[in-house]
């Protein structure tokens, strides 16, 4: 899911910040990524990302899988999305 799109420092330069969700072991979890992408060419390469929690304080929910959490549906998604849980990652 792309959370937020934008330009960087040049025109060959943006970022894209968004939400993957996978299963393990019958648990659902989500990852967000900042991401840094180069255009070269034409073409758009992946140079590096970021997460949220390596940027900020993280929380200690995000070690637990999205099933045992207690947050409210209403409450803001652990992600660092900024949507609610339900509208994320629950």
């Amino acid at each position: 899911e792309v959370v937020k799109a934008e330009a960087g420092s040049h025109e060959n330069e943006g970022f894209v910040e968004f939400n993957a969700y996978f299963n393990e072991d019958g648990q659902r979890y989500c990852l967000s990524e900042r991401s840094r992408f180069v255009k070269e060419n034409g073409l758009w390469y992946y140079i590096d990302g970021t997460f949220p929690e390596e940027e900020s304080e993280q929380d200690p929910r995000l070690n637990q899988s999205i099933s045992s959490l207690k947050v409210g549906r209403n409450d803001p998604c652990i992600c660092g999305s900024g949507k609610k849980f339900k509208k994320c990652c629950g």
